[in-house]
C-alpha cells in the first residue's frame, strides 16, 4: 500500500511540472541579448551605475560597468574576481592609448567597431590578444585573414606569430602554402626568419607545379639573399628538402659544385641517401623516408611509352615516351626514348622507376625488359623473361611486378604462364599459371588477389576471369565479366575493379566494339554495368591518378575511340565513388604521336 502510495505521489508530482512547463516561454535569445546591450550602453553613456574608470596611457578616462568588462574579457573577469589590488580599486590605468581602449570599451557594450585600415584591425588585434577580449580576437582575426595577399602575406604570417594567434598563423600559412610561386616574387618573401623558411619548405602542401626543383631554387634565391647569416643553416635547411626526388641532372644544375661541397657542411649523410636513390634503386625500398616521399600537391604526370602510331606506317612501332602534366593537359614533354621500339607490353611503375616489359616490335614477339629512371633520364636493361610474350598485361603487388598472359604468335594461342620480378634479386621466376591462356587481357591488383580479366585467343574474347592468391599461390574462378573483352584495361578506383572498352572477337576477327564499363565490387562479388556511361574504346591502357578516398577519381585512358576521327586518342573519366562520371577529351599537341596499344602509368 505505502509503495502505490508513493507511485501516486511520484505521478502527481510529474504531472505538475508538465503542467508548469506548458506556461513557460522562451523569447528570443538574440533579441533580448541586443535589448540588454543596447540599454547598458545608455547606462554607460549617462554614467549610470558605472562602478570603475578605465585611465588610458594618455590620460583619457572612460566610466565603465564591471559586469560588462568581466563578461567579454578573461582579463578582467581574472582581475576583478580574484582579490588583486585593482578589484578594489575605483581607477584602473591601462597601457593602451586612448584611440585603442576606447575601440574596446564600445565594442563590448555595442559589439560593433569602425576602423579605417588594416594597420586599426591589428592594432586592436594585439589589444584585444593582451587584454584576452576573445569575441573582438576572433573577429579581427576573420578580417585580418580576408585582406591576405600575396604582397602581404609574409607580413601578416610574420605578425600573427609575434603575437601568438595561432588561428590568424594558421590562416596565412595555409595562403602562403596555396600561392608560393607568386608570393616569393615579393622582397617580403626573402625576409622570412630561418624557423619559418624550415617550417614552409617541410610542407606537404606546398603548391608548386615545378616540383621539387622548384623548392629548390625557392630556397637556394633565399639563402643567397643573405649568405654571411644564413649559410649556417644549409645542413639544417637541405635535410628539410626532398632533394633524392629531383632528376640528378636538374639537381646538378641547381646546385652545381655546391653539391660536393655539402658534404664538407654536415650533409654527408643526405649525399648518401641522394646517391642511393638515384643510383641504386633497387634500394628504393629500404629507403623510405620523409625526404623520398612526393608532397601532396607534386604535380603528377601521364607518361605514355611505345605503342602503335599507325597500322601502315614504316615507323609504326614507338620507341619514346611523352608525358603531359595533369595540372596541365596542354604542357607535353619527351624523356629518354627506350632502346627497342614495342606495342602491346606490361607497362608498370614500381618504387618511381618504369618497367617495359615484353610487347611486340616489327611483328617479333619480346621477351626483353626495359627499365627507366626518371631521376637519371636513363634506362637499362633488365634480365629478360623467361618467355617472349606479345599482348601481355602486368600488375604489381607487395614489391614484385607479376607479368601474365600474352600471346604466342609462333603458336597462334594465348599464354597461361606468369612470371614474377623481385627487384631486390633482380630475377624473374616462372609461377602458378592461369587456367586459361589469354592474351589481350586486363590485368590489376585488388584487396591482396590479383584479377586477370577477360583477353583473348587467337579466335575468341573472353569474359572468365581469374584471381591469383598470392599467399596460397593459386589461380581460382572469380565472376565472369557481363560482356567479353579483349584488348581493354582494367583499374582500380573506389576499392572496386572497372573493365574499360575492348572488343568482341569471333573467328579471329574483330566483331564488336564494347562502349559498356563493367564494375566488379568483391563484397558483392559480381560484376555491374555501368548503364549510363559509354566507352566504345579498344587498344587501350589507362592509369588512376591517386586522390584522397572522399573524392572522385581521374582515369586517363590511351587508345583507339570509335567515336573519334583520330588513329588514338586520350580522355580522362572523372568518376564519383556513387557512379557518377564525366568523360573529358584531352588535346594531343603537335608533338607526341597518337598512339594505340601504349602503356601508360603515372608518376610525380
Amino acid at each position: 500500500m505505502e509503495a502505490s502510495g508513493s507511485s501516486k505521489r511520484k505521478q502527481s508530482k510529474l504531472s505538475i511540472n508538465s503542467s508548469m512547463h506548458d506556461y513557460q516561454k522562451i523569447g528570443k535569445g538574440h533579441v533580448h541579448a541586443l535589448q540588454c546591450l543596447n540599454k547598458m550602453e545608455e547606462l554607460r553613456a549617462s554614467e549610470i551605475l558605472c562602478d570603475v574608470v578605465l585611465e588610458s596611457s594618455d590620460g583619457r578616462l572612460f566610466k565603465v560597468h564591471k559586469l560588462v568588462l568581466a563578461s567579454c574579457s578573461s582579463y578582467f573577469q581574472a582581475m576583478f574576481t580574484n582579490e588583486m589590488k585593482e578589484s578594489r580599486e575605483n581607477k584602473i590605468k591601462m597601457a593602451l592609448e586612448s584611440n585603442l581602449l576606447k575601440v574596446l570599451v564600445e565594442y563590448a557594450y555595442t559589439c560593433k567597431m569602425d576602423l579605417k585600415s588594416l594597420a586599426d584591425v591589428k592594432a586592436v588585434l594585439v589589444a584585444a590578444n593582451m587584454l584576452l577580449f576573445s569575441a573582438l580576437e576572433t573577429v579581427c582575426v576573420d578580417i585580418i585573414s580576408k585582406k591576405i595577399s600575396k604582397s602581404n602575406c609574409v607580413d601578416i604570417l610574420t605578425f600573427a606569430e609575434a603575437i601568438s594567434s595561432e588561428e590568424l598563423l594558421r590562416n596565412a600559412f595555409e595562403y602562403m602554402e596555396k600561392n608560393i610561386m607568386e608570393i616569393s616574387s615579393h622582397k617580403g618573401f626573402l625576409s622570412l626568419p630561418v624557423h619559418l623558411m624550415m617550417k614552409l619548405e617541410s610542407s606537404e602542401n606546398l603548391n608548386i607545379c615545378s616540383g621539387e626543383e622548384g623548392v629548390l631554387k625557392l630556397v637556394l634565391t633565399w639563402i643567397n639573399h643573405d649568405p654571411n647569416n644564413r649559410f649556417e643553416h644549409v645542413p639544417e635547411v637541405m635535410n628539410n628538402l626532398r632533394l633524392p626526388l629531383i632528376p640528378r641532372n636538374q639537381l646538378m644544375q641547381c646546385l652545381g659544385c655546391e653539391f660536393e661541397e655539402l658534404q664538407k657542411h654536415g650533409c654527408q649523410a643526405l649525399i648518401e641517401e641522394i646517391n642511393n636513390y638515384q643510383l641504386h634503386p633497387e634500394k628504393r625500398c629500404f629507403i623510405q623516408t620523409p625526404r623520398t616521399r612526393p608532397r601532396h600537391n607534386t604535380p603528377n604526370k601521364l607518361c605514355i611509352a611505345g605503342g602503335l602510331s599507325g597500322f601502315d606506317s614504316p615507323d609504326r612501332y614507338l620507341n619514346r615516351i611523352d608525358y603531359f602534366y595533369l595540372e596541365n593537359e596542354e604542357k607535353w614533354g619527351e624523356m629518354q626514348s627506350m632502346s627497342v621500339a614495342r606495342e602491346s607490353a606490361a607497362v608498370v611503375k614500381l618504387n618511381g622507376l618504369i618497367y617495359v616489359i615484353g610487347g611486340v616490335s616489327f611483328t617479333a614477339n619480346l621477351n626483353s625488359v626495359d627499365c627507366y629512371n626518371p631521376q637519371l633520364d636513363s634506362w637499362r636493361e633488365l634480365p629478360s623473361l623467361k618467355f617472349c610474350k606479345g599482348q601481355v598485361a602486368g600488375t604489381v603487388f607487395n614489391g614484385c611486378i607479376y607479368v601474365i598472359g600474352g600471346t604466342d604468335d609462333y603458336l597462334r594461342e594465348g599464354l597461361k604462364t606468369v612470371e614474377r620480378y623481385n627487384p631486390i634479386t633482380n630475377e624473374w621466376e616462372v609461377i602458378t599459371p592461369m587456367h586459361t591462356g589469354r592474351g589481350a587481357l586486363g590485368v590489376a591488383t585488388l584487396e591482396g588477389k590479383i584479377y586477370a580479366c577477360g583477353g583473348a585467343n587467337f579466335n575468341f574474347a573472353f569474359s572468365s576471369v581469374e584471381a591469383y592468391d598470392v599467399q596460397k599461390n593459386r589461380w581460382l574462378p572469380a565472376p565472369p565479366m557481363k560482356r567479353a573483352r579483349a584488348f581493354h584495361d582494367v583499374v582500380v578506383a573506389h576499392d572496386c575493379l572497372y573493365a574499360l572498352g575492348g572488343v568482341e572477337m569471333q573467328n579471329g576477327q574483330i566483331a564488336h566494339v564494347q562502349g559498356s564499363v563493367e564494375k566488379f565490387c568483391p563484397r558483392a562479388n559480381h560484376w555491374t554495368i555501368l548503364k549510363s556511361l559509354n566507352l566504345p574504346a579498344w587498344g587501350i591502357s589507362a592509369a588512376v591518378n591517386e586522390r584522397p578516398r572522399d573524392q572522385d577519381v581521374d582515369v586517363y585512358i590511351v587508345g583507339q575511340f570509335v567515336e573519334g576521327s583520330d588513329y588514338g586518342a586520350i580522355a580522362r573519366l572523372c568518376l564519383g565513388e556513387d557512379d557518377t562520371h564525366m568523360l573529358v577529351r584531352v588535346p594531343y599537341v603537335d608533338e607526341p604521336s597518337p598512339r594505340i596499344q601504349a602503356g601508360v602509368v603515372i608518376l610525380p
